[in-house]
């Protein structure tokens, strides 16, 4: 049975009253010798415990269960048919004491993938459910086919699946059972397959009396069949029945002749005699009869990679149309097709070929037409103009195949790359040469193929290379010459200045290295002449002028480099138009270099003009100096609220101001709203002051007091803020305290003049 079917069991011949284990597994162990669950069956699921009568016997019911456990956890699920087992133990024992066989049944199941067909299909059959390790036979119509005809493996794998193809065998037309058993199990699966009638043809068009082989199968046993195209049936000659009618499995093979028919497509129709549902056709094209095909070409001449335009007529209808020149097959510009009435047009790019006639054909498979053009020579020489050295390239086309070519420059023979040039067996030609060292102008260069010499003009020039279109003074630059006339004196200036004079070499070349004379910042001409030749170049001079920082307060070190002026030059150096102090003495090192600091001059702030110039070469920049302030002194005495009289002294803090030279401006005022001057002392330079003798202050109370303040002001005119204004009075005053001194000496004298005369008072009151 299946999985959860209810299983009665009943034992005899146990121990009485004894409790039983019984388990369930797909394991089958002898029990012949001491057997063990968990040891000797591992995979097993307990399904009922009972417990035996007095006589030893039992009698009880189980559930087949869905899945067993194994030894090393888990668990496995119960998917297969076959034989099970039933294995019983006593309670808290695991030896096996009796056995009993389950036969598993509902898993396996087989399935296969169409029902009908022709002979040598193949059809696909899978199954599940069985159990693993067993083999699968297949039987049709009462044959076992399975070595000849099953390709897969025909085991069943450990899930308990197979997978086959079954080739249908050659067997007549009609329903066929196919028989799927297992070697275990005993599982057979019946399926009803219908062999369905075909027919093959060695060719799928023909004209008309021309013969066709058709190859048929799956036709009724011995019997005889009826051909027909377009409706119009056939004479055949049967090749293998002589009899005029299928084997016994339903094969044949025919001679068919194609009936006059006009040409077309068609149905190739067979049909069997005496049951017309055993039919079948084809698809089957009548071909026209036999053409005469041309082609025509417009022009019927050019050069390698001209186009050419073909057209044809009488070719089949609808085929693509091929071309080949000379046998060589060739691709047309775009796809060519011929119409429904055998007609086409196209073109095609001349390919290298060598000169004179070529034959295009024209093919659309079956049917051919050629025709002859004509393919003119062409030469190509490039450039044609340069210097000695330069590489001309020669290219041709069309001309004569495998000869020799020449090359002369002004009637002199030249070597070639590669040497021993020779066009090649398409008529094709591809080298170059080098203009040899020779004066600039127009030169004649012959290239000889065969018999035919073709001139052509080359114009040479000289060239002049400078290694910077940029220099400093008295740097040295390399100019680098070709092209000129060869071992000529040659004259170089800078800017009209003589540089050097020598010869070129033998290839009309020159490298010369000279040092930039010194000459203002600008543009100038270096020339080149050789043998009336002048090939002049520019070259634009630089001086390099640094000034680090552009911008600081007054006393500011400022750094000042300068390159590209003259070599070993004196230079001026001002600011705001003045020399700058300690610099009469500078000049430019052997290389028109310089460095110079010095310290930002006093100045109000805003910006001031640095030059620099050797006399010839003259650079400028602008340095901002920026507005410094002092900062307002801090007074010391008097303090505030003081009493002064005679020469009063006044002292505050020494402000730092590390920028340049300052002085103080002293005053003493009154009114802190609207300042009155009283006394002012500018250009101070020590940080206090005392009154002279003769600069008396009126007496001042603390209702009309003096105030002091003290600011400073740079050698640059900069002023700082005032000083907190420090409150004084001036001239003499009598103290608090002395007032309460008199006052405490005058309670004393009371107090004594009272204790003297205590007893006068005493006695008066009394």
């Amino acid at each position: 049975g299946t999985v959860n079917n209810q299983v009665d069991i009943l034992g005899v011949g146990f121990l009485a009253a004894a409790g039983l284990d019984i388990y369930f597994s797909n394991q089958d162990v002898s029990i012949n010798t001491a057997k063990h669950i968990g040891v000797d069956v591992f995979r097993h699921k307990k399904v009922l415990n009972v417990t035996t009568t007095s006589l030893g016997f039992f009698q009880s019911t189980f559930t087949v269960p869905e899945s067993l456990d194994a030894s090393g956890g888990g668990q496995q699920a119960i998917f297969h048919d076959g034989a099970h087992f039933v294995y019983i133990t006593y309670q808290g024992d695991t030896l096996i004491r009796s056995k009993t066989p389950y036969e598993m049944t509902g898993f396996a199941q087989a399935l296969i993938g169409s029902t009908s067909g022709h002979v040598g299909d193949k059809a696909s059959i899978t199954g599940s459910g069985y159990k693993p390790g067993e083999d699968i036979s297949v039987r049709f119509r009462g044959t076992d086919i399975t070595s000849e005809y099953v390709e897969g493996s025909t085991r069943v794998n450990a899930a308990g699946q197979f997978s086959i193809l079954v080739t249908i065998p050659n067997m007549p037309f009609g329903l066929h059972p196919f028989v799927v058993q297992s070697s275990q199990t005993g599982k057979t699966e019946i399926f009803e397959y219908q062999v369905l009638p075909q027919i093959k043809l060695d060719k799928t068009s023909a004209m008309a009396g021309q013969p066709v082989f058709v190859t048929g199968t799956g036709f009724g046993s011995l019997r005889a069949v009826v051909f027909t195209i377009g409706g119009q049936q056939a004479s055949v000659n049967w090749v293998i029945e002589e009899a005029g009618r299928t084997s016994s499995t339903g094969n044949f093979v025919v001679s068919l002749v194609v009936p006059a028919l006009e040409d077309g497509p068609y149905q190739l129709i067979a049909t069997d005699v005496t049951n017309s549902a055993i039919t079948t056709q084809l698809n089957f094209t009548v071909l026209p009869p036999p053409l005469n095909p041309v082609i025509t070409l417009s022009p019927e001449f050019g050069r390698v990679g001209d186009v050419i335009q073909v057209s044809g007529e009488e070719f089949r209808n609808l085929r693509p149309i091929t071309f080949s020149i000379n046998g060589v097959a060739i691709e047309p510009q775009s796809t060519v097709t011929s119409t429904a009435n055998g007609t086409f047009s196209g073109s095609f790019v001349i390919p290298q070929l060598p000169g004179g006639n070529n034959t295009l054909r024209a093919s659309d498979g079956e049917m051919q037409a050629s025709a002859v053009f004509n393919v003119y020579r062409q030469t190509e020489v490039t450039p044609l103009s340069g210097r000695a050295g330069t590489a001309i390239s020669v290219t041709g086309s069309g001309l004569p195949a495998s000869i020799p070519v020449l090359v002369y420059f002004n009637s002199t023979p030249l070597a070639t790359n590669p040497s021993g040039v020779t066009t090649n067996p398409n008529g094709s030609l591809a080298f170059t040469f080098y203009i040899p060292p020779v004066a600039p102008g127009e030169h004649s260069v012959e290239i000889r193929i065969g018999n035919t010499i073709q001139i052509e003009k080359i114009t040479t020039a000289a060239e002049v290379f400078l290694s910077s279109q940029s220099s400093a003074v008295g740097r040295q630059l390399n100019i680098t010459c070709s092209g000129f006339a060869p071992n000529q004196p040659a004259l170089i200036t800078f800017s009209g200045i003589h540089i050097t004079a020598l010869n070129t070499n033998e290839a009309g070349s020159l490298n010369v290295v000279f040092t930039v004379p010194h000459v203002a910042e600008g543009t100038h001409e270096v020339r080149v002449e050789v043998a009336g030749t002048a090939v002049t170049r520019n070259v634009t001079t630089i001086a390099g002028f640094t000034v680090e920082p552009l911008e600081g307060p007054v006393s500011t070190q400022i750094a000042v480099t300068g390159t590209g002026f003259g070599p070993d030059k004196p230079l001026e150096l001002t600011w705001d138009g003045k020399a700058v102090p300690s610099s009469t003495a500078t000049k430019t090192n052997a290389d028109g270099a310089f460095s110079f600091v010095f310290a930002a001059p006093v100045a109000g702030s805003g910006e001031y003009e640095i030059k620099a110039t050797d006399g010839v070469i003259t650079r400028t920049a602008v340095f901002t100096v920026e507005a410094t302030v002092p900062a307002a002194p801090v007074p010391v005495s008097p303090i505030m609220y003081s009493w002064l009289r005679g020469q009063a002294a006044f002292e505050w803090q020494a402000v730092n101001y590390p920028y340049m030279d300052f002085t103080y401006d002293f005053q003493v005022i009154r009114n802190l709203s609207q300042p009155e001057l009283v006394l002012g002392k500018p250009g101070l330079t020590e940080a206090g002051y005392t009154l002279a003798r003769d600069e008396k202050l009126e007496k001042a109370a603390p209702e009309n007091p003096y105030y002091w303040r003290v600011r400073a002001t740079d050698a640059a005119g900069n002023t700082g803020a005032w000083s907190e204004a420090g409150e004084f009075y001036y001239g003499f005053h009598w103290p608090a305290w002395l007032t309460w001194v008199l006052v405490g000496l005058g309670i004393l004298v009371l107090v004594m003049i009272i204790y003297l005369l205590r007893r006068q008072i005493a006695y008066l009151f009394y």
